[in-house]
């Protein structure tokens, strides 16, 4: 009885919200992950090759750690990402941060789920954070991307923690700077909101973001987590640019 009434429940949520392709925006049936083959074949899927902690994709290899990790290691202990950015998902993404199609932020969070749950740490977190914006900056755009990803994962044993960390220093964007400007860029720019330290001690967290480049930003937001007591930060994203 309860598994007709989960299966009728479905079809009427797929009737009603029916799965749509992040790039093209036609109907995917069947319940499968929101871009069709047109689209997909514009993009680059990132698997078992790659680096276990920045996700940055090997030619070749089985899951290890690339050099840069290896000799720096990052704050926070593994990133995955769904795909290379490029392609129907970057395009959407861009049309998602920059257009104001907050409509995006459904499928695009499948995406990161997706890509989080292939990694083998699907539901292992105690809070979800997205990566805040500072004020001027989402009043500018009216909406934090990151926030509505976070509301489309659906880890419903995860509290999230939108308003745990914050944004102080409102940086220049990171696009154009080398590795090591985008590590001073970001320097200290984030910090814990007062009072809020408590919510992460001992936790698992799960660090949310549309793209992930050089890891600068994650990693100082990751730095900002760790010091206030979570045991573990993992980074999640829709794709991570080479």
């Amino acid at each position: 009885m309860w598994s007709l009434l989960r299966r009728g429940a479905s079809a009427l949520g797929e009737a009603f919200f029916p799965t749509v392709c992040v790039g093209c925006r036609q109907v995917v049936l069947g319940g499968a992950l929101p871009i069709c083959d047109a689209c997909d074949e514009t993009i680059e899927r990132i698997g078992a090759s790659r680096c276990s902690i920045c996700a940055r994709r090997f030619v070749a290899g089985a899951a290890v750690v690339c050099g840069t990790c290896s000799s720096s290691p990052p704050t926070f202990a593994r990133g995955s990402a769904y795909c290379v950015h490029g392609g129907a998902v970057a395009a959407a993404i861009a049309r998602f941060k920059y257009g104001g199609e907050e409509s995006l932020a459904r499928p695009l969070g499948r995406l990161v789920r997706a890509a989080f749950e292939a990694c083998g740490h699907g539901g292992a977190f105690d809070v979800v954070v997205p990566v805040p914006l500072h004020i001027r900056r989402l009043r500018s755009r009216g909406f934090n991307q990151a926030v509505l990803l976070v509301r489309h994962l659906g880890i419903k044993s995860a509290k999230i923690g939108v308003s745990l960390i914050e944004r102080v220093r409102d940086t220049p964007p990171q696009t154009g700077l080398s590795a090591r400007e985008r590590r001073v860029n970001v320097a200290r720019a984030f910090r814990m909101r007062p009072g809020l330290e408590k919510q992460v001690v001992g936790a698992r967290v799960l660090l949310v973001d549309d793209v992930l480049t050089t890891g600068a930003t994650a990693n100082e937001c990751a730095r900002v987590l760790r010091n206030a007591g979570a045991t573990d930060v993992c980074v999640a994203v829709v794709s991570r640019a080479e």
